[in-house]
């Protein structure tokens, strides 16, 4: 039987093996992975590996919201691009009809008496049929959506798949954001009134005596019957009022604590970029400059249907009217570009900023958690060849018998 003391220094060498083995397993996993410790605990730089890998956090979530900014005024680049060319093209034609026809009569074809006459008619119902298209391009233009299935120009009214309803029972947000324009209705002619118009058509409206609400309750931001300005276009609104276009014009109020459409309309999303700074991202469909443009179509497709049916005084003052009211839409369009630009140079710069801070704090971190190869290296030989001793001697102990320990 072996003395209490050889168990003691067993037990001794027992315990340097496990803490040995223990030692030798972390700088093998460190050698393996070439990064400190098997966890953060075991890193000499744990403080700053945490602060370091919050700052990583924080910036790629500006990098996201600068790469969302970015691919949203790229859109938007394009689209008002295609919106600006539709009204400077509207422009042109109206000018050109000024230039051409002021003055000059358009009866219905019954009451012609001259060719001039004839041909004067055939050129409006040409401008009209010009027009309707160009409608139907903005229409489509201002409908536009993004990759997500989102509405560029709705403001706030995002889609989504539970909708709050109306007392009516209908879904409380619109979408997409602008009606047709095609079927706008007419302005009214200087006495109020469209010669042989008794109602309006879906297809081709003819009356605009007084605009109502669907059956519910409008939202009080507007009356509930707006009458048209006779020989005039409808002014332009501003928030929360919506302009006649708008697909929420006649949205009841939500039931519930929701927001009122009239209110998400206007509505801008606001995206951080940086610590303490934010940035507009959001272009919405009742801008001015896009009122204007409808109002400027409205009123060219107005003087072009009912050429025959206005006096040549009203035809001509609502393409005046529509000459004044495209002359500011492509103004604001322009304005619009070089705000989308501003926009999109901010998200690009701050997303550069942001990446080039992202490196120097990836390259931080590295150089935090990472180990050096050689110095391992000769550390795990030096506890390797301890281990060994360690087992050398436990076998020696082991193997003692009492006569040679007695020895």
């Amino acid at each position: 039987m072996q003395p209490v003391s050889t168990y003691g220094a067993i037990l001794t060498q027992i315990n340097t093996m496990n803490s040995t083995s223990q030692l030798s397993q972390k700088l093998s996993t460190e050698l393996s992975t070439n990064s400190q410790g098997t966890d953060l605990a075991d890193n000499a730089n744990r403080s700053q590996v945490i602060s370091l890998t919050s700052s990583k956090d924080q910036i790629n979530s500006y990098v996201s919201s600068c790469n969302l900014g970015s691919i949203t005024t790229s859109l938007y680049s394009n689209s008002l691009s295609n919106i600006l060319s539709i009204a400077q093209n509207a422009l042109k034609t109206v000018q050109s009809m000024q230039g051409s026809y002021t003055g000059q009569a358009s009866p219905v074809p019954s009451a012609q008496t001259t060719q001039t006459q004839a041909d004067a008619y055939s050129a409006f119902q040409t401008l009209g049929n010009s027009v309707g298209q160009m409608m139907s391009e903005t229409t489509i233009a201002l409908n536009e959506q993004s990759p997500t299935g989102a509405y560029l120009y709705a403001g706030l009214r995002n889609p989504t798949s539970n909708p709050p309803k109306t007392a009516a029972g209908t879904n409380a947000y619109n979408l997409p954001p602008v009606a047709d324009l095609t079927k706008l209705p007419y302005f009214a002619s200087s006495d109020g009134t469209l010669p042989g118009a008794t109602a309006p058509s879906p297809s081709n409206p003819t009356t605009v005596a007084s605009y109502t609400p669907a059956a519910g309750s409008p939202d009080p931001s507007y009356s509930t019957t707006q009458t048209a300005n006779p020989g005039a276009m409808d002014p332009v609104t501003t928030s929360p009022n919506l302009p006649l276009y708008d697909t929420d014009y006649n949205t009841d109020a939500p039931v519930g604590n929701y927001a009122k459409a009239s209110t998400l309309a206007w509505g801008t999303q606001k995206v951080t970029i940086d610590q303490g700074q934010t940035q507009n991202l959001n272009i919405t469909s009742n801008n001015p400059a896009f009122q204007n443009l409808v109002n400027g179509l409205r009123a060219a497709k107005t003087a072009a249907d009912q050429a025959g049916n206005y006096s040549t005084a009203d035809r001509d003052s609502f393409l005046s009217q529509s000459y004044s009211a495209l002359s500011k839409a492509v103004l604001g369009l322009e304005g619009l570009q070089q705000t989308n630009g501003i926009n999109q140079l901010a998200f690009q710069s701050s997303s550069q900023t942001h990446s080039n801070t992202l490196t120097l704090v990836t390259t931080q971190l590295d150089t935090d958690v990472a180990v050096n190869t050689t110095t391992v290296t000769a550390q795990l030989a030096s506890v390797n060849n301890q281990l060994q001793s360690s087992y050398k001697v436990t076998s020696e102990l082991l193997n003692m018998s009492l006569l040679s320990y007695l020895k």
